[in-house]
């Protein structure tokens, strides 16, 4: 059996489904599990030690090694890295897996992080809390196709942004954003469920798109992801895909994406798992047909259903891993053994 010890660095939200798959794998008596804290930064980052292998969970949203910065003179075996992009796999001296898709999730499975974090974390918001179940629905189509387009807007302003994006690329990127919502709003109607999420940038600017605050309550939030049919989904910084994708997977939903650059554990095929837009043209071009196509819909709406059961539901992404990692003792093993 595995002995893990999983240490959190961060109280981020997306070390959470860290923490319950790692927890449902111990309650089925898959594996041990301790669970220590350590918080010394805002990035989601958490170290798992794993039968002596010591492997980093970076789930921030930038193409960079964070958690090489708090790894001081330990020796790192695996990196899990979202956010990975092909180049950077083979630049390391230890092995590097991508961590697939990120998500913010609080229970699974009857089991939620406040089991481990205690109920005083200063993040957490019991109405704004959200279980994997509460997603997870069978493929089914509506009689009239109803489309979810939530996004955010790039922050010119911002430090973190400029860091990523020039100028002229944020002023591309959000003028698409903006186009999208404009023209979706006009052409679908009351099918059409979009906006930006609210932050003092979109208010100062954009406030007619900004969303209103009653659909972002739990009850509403969960009503609009289940009527919907059609989710978009934006890319985050560096190119990631939005956290929100997910929750349209667990729904079974059919996904419009922009370009998907980052690597995925298993294969995620444009085409097959989603289709893919450019700009606000293509989107609604890509909307249209598949409204007249509701076969399609249908068939990727099971092969998403099926993704996210076998690669990205708590207990089996953490499954995976901990396959990966068996593969380096292993290997490790075989090596002393020479």
């Amino acid at each position: 059996m595995l002995q893990c010890e999983l240490i959190l660095l961060s109280r981020s939200e997306e070390i959470n489904v860290y923490i319950i798959g790692l927890s449902v794998l111990a309650k089925k008596k898959l594996i041990t599990l301790s669970i220590t804290s350590n918080v010394i930064t805002k990035k989601p980052i958490a170290f798992l030690k794993v039968n002596g292998l010591f492997c980093v969970i970076d789930a921030s949203s930038d193409v960079f090694f964070r958690g090489l910065d708090f790894c001081a003179h330990q020796q790192v075996d695996v990196y899990f890295k979202y956010a990975l992009l092909p180049e950077f796999v083979s630049s390391y001296p230890f092995r590097v897996y991508p961590l697939g898709f990120s998500y913010c999730i609080h229970s699974y499975a009857g089991l939620s992080v406040l089991d481990w974090l205690g109920k005083t974390v200063s993040w957490f918001d019991s109405e704004l809390s959200f279980s994997c179940e509460d997603f997870e629905l069978c493929p089914c189509l509506n009689e009239s196709i109803h489309i979810v387009f939530f996004t955010r807007l790039l922050d010119v302003r911002s430090i973190y942004v400029r860091d990523t994006y020039s100028y002229a690329e944020c002023n591309d990127i959000n003028q698409i954003r903006l186009e999208c919502l404009k023209q979706g709003r006009e052409h679908y109607g009351s099918r059409f469920l979009g906006g930006v999420f609210k932050d003092a940038y979109s208010l100062k600017y954009f406030e007619d798109l900004v969303i209103h605050p009653e659909w972002l309550t739990h009850s509403r939030y969960l009503q609009s992801i289940h009527q919907a049919d059609i989710c978009v989904v934006h890319q985050d910084r560096c190119h990631t895909t939005s956290r929100d994708c997910m929750r349209y997977l667990a729904g079974a939903k059919v996904l419009m994406s922009n370009a998907m650059m980052h690597q995925t554990p298993k294969d995620f095929h444009r085409g097959y798992h989603y289709y893919q837009f450019d700009d606000a043209k293509s989107l609604l071009c890509g909307i249209d047909e598949l409204s007249a196509h509701s076969d399609r819909m249908l068939t990727m709406m099971r092969n998403n259903y099926s993704y996210y059961h076998q690669n990205v539901r708590p207990d089996v992404l953490l499954s995976q891993l901990l396959e990966l990692i068996e593969q380096v003792l292993r290997a490790q093993q075989n090596i002393k053994k020479k």
